[in-house]
């Protein structure tokens, strides 16, 4: 019994003091000489109500603001321009080395180097073209992540203000004043 009237006695004042978000309150005021331990009975019995109503309870809801981090977005193909050079000279290289130039000894390491620089414009460039890509991609998934915490902070806000309305309309009905 003691035990159930310090929960209702801490309930009550958990609910007399309840503020959601950053500047909304649920003020009350007694409109028809109600007592101090009649507005906290009423106001706890409209936050049940007002949380069994809407399925919100604004004193465990947590704001997707408070939780969300900066959106950073790693571009998984950063250093492609680099590594895709350095592949395209060996290749180049590797495959000039190998080209027959009538059997003349110097010849084939001209065709070498000459591979080796062809090897590396067009790596560079496929890599360049990797890595712009993983930009953008990188550029979309921060955009998605975006919307996403926009969509959850929409949500937020309207159940706040469905709980909100009720609560209202609970504490109106028992001719309170709200603001």
């Amino acid at each position: 019994m003691l035990l159930n009237k310090i929960t209702t006695t801490a309930a009550l004042m958990l609910v007399s003091t309840l503020s959601f978000g950053q500047s909304t309150e649920i003020f009350t005021y007694p409109a028809a000489g109600q007592s101090q331990e009649q507005m906290e009975r009423d106001r706890y019995e409209c936050y049940r109500w007002a949380v069994s109503t809407t399925g919100t309870d604004p004193a465990t809801l947590v704001s997707p603001a408070s939780t969300t981090a900066p959106t950073i977005v790693e571009n998984k193909n950063r250093g492609d321009a680099a590594r895709g050079t350095i592949i395209g000279t060996v290749a180049g290289a590797i495959i000039g080395s190998t080209i027959e130039s009538r059997g003349r000894y110097h010849r084939r390491h001209n065709n070498a180097a000459g591979g080796a620089v062809v090897g590396a414009a067009v790596g560079g460039i496929i890599g360049s073209s990797r890595e712009r890509n993983g930009y953008q991609n990188a550029a979309l998934e921060a955009k998605k992540i975006e919307i996403r915490q926009q969509r959850e902070q929409s949500e937020y806000e309207t159940k706040i203000s469905n709980y909100t309305r009720a609560f209202s309309a609970c504490m109106e009905g028992r001719s309170y004043t709200v603001k």
